[in-house]
């Protein structure tokens, strides 16, 4: 299947819950009722830290701020069926409806078409609710002087260093960025995410020990440059 991330930040003057609560129960439903072709879908919607001190403050990485509110993923089993509008959507009446809802409350809208590597997946869905736990998304580019390839493959490097390291993965996914979709959009090349089961994973098992968060931190400065990272509640709402 091919995989698409859109990222959604809210439009200026919309207050950022109700427009995360918009989302998921008007925008996602609408989606869900005219998009005969989407196989799969998760909406993601950002929240704050825990409020419990040594949790991993992903914002303080450095990088642009655009705080995106909403995060979906999608699965489709060709291109075409998202990228054609006359694919995509039941009929052009629900297409445009839905494209003016989302046009008036959203700011930035980005769309990618990513490659999806799953290098651990662990974690219970719980459909059309919130999934249990905690839940990163981090938005990734390569170090100046790199070459895409160059930056694709140290991630890959990356990978298994990251398993061991960071013990309480429940989840890890590694979606590198084909192409972006969106005119203007940032030069996000990976977008990694990270699942715990607990808070206490989270806590004690991202960074198992000292020790363990310079092995990651000597390793990511040769390759990443990190654009945003934030916590999310994940929806599963079609598996």
């Amino acid at each position: 299947m091919v995989k698409y991330f859109t990222l959604v930040t809210a439009a200026a003057g919309q207050d950022a819950a109700k427009f995360r609560q918009w989302f998921l129960r008007e925008h996602a439903p609408a989606m869900l009722r005219h998009c005969p072709r989407l196989r799969r879908f998760v909406v993601n919607l950002r929240e704050p830290a825990p409020a419990i001190e040594n949790m991993p403050r992903l914002e303080e990485a450095g990088g642009t701020r655009r705080r995106y509110q909403a995060a979906a993923q999608m699965w489709f089993d060709a291109a075409d069926d998202f990228i054609d509008h006359a694919r995509l959507y039941d009929s052009p009446t629900a297409g445009q409806a839905i494209g003016e809802a989302l046009a008036a409350r959203a700011g930035e809208v980005f769309t990618c078409r990513v490659t999806e590597n799953v290098e651990k997946d662990a974690h219970p869905e719980l459909a059309g609710e919130r999934s249990v736990g905690i839940k990163m998304l981090t938005l990734a580019g390569w170090k100046p002087g790199l070459t895409d390839r160059e930056g694709r493959l140290a991630w890959q490097v990356h990978a298994p260093l990251a398993l061991r390291t960071h013990t309480g993965f429940s989840r890890y996914i590694r979606n590198v960025v084909e192409e972006w979709l969106t005119p203007g959009a940032p030069d996000y090349r990976g977008i990694a995410e990270l699942q715990f089961l607990t808070v206490d994973d989270a806590i004690h098992r991202f960074f198992p020990t000292p020790a363990a968060a310079r092995i990651i931190e000597f390793d990511t400065a040769r390759w990443m440059v990190s654009y945003e990272g934030a916590y999310f509640a994940e929806y599963v709402l079609k598996k």
